[in-house]
């Protein structure tokens, strides 16, 4: 992926691909020869992935039937069709 720097002399910005990084350019603007910073060695984070455990769930009375049934809690605040009814 090409990263947009500015030339130090004029400021002109320019796209330069990965594989040129930490070498010399030459802008094209002003023709002033540069060195490139290298690209800085990054650390992937990987959030930590929680523990595996049961969703939370709500129990719920069908006001037709009365059937109770245990539901997600993201279901929370909407609406189900009752299986039972």
């Amino acid at each position: 992926m090409a990263k947009i720097i500015n030339c130090p002399a004029c400021q002109g910005r320019m796209g330069v691909p990965d594989e040129f990084r930490g070498g010399r350019l030459l802008c094209p603007t002003c023709k002033h020869a540069f060195q490139m910073p290298a690209p800085s060695p990054t650390t992937a984070v990987v959030p930590a992935r929680p523990a595996a455990s049961a969703p939370a769930t709500n129990k719920i009375t069908c006001p037709a039937c009365q059937a109770t049934k245990s539901v997600p809690s993201s279901f929370a605040g909407g609406s189900l069709k009752c299986p039972t009814c």
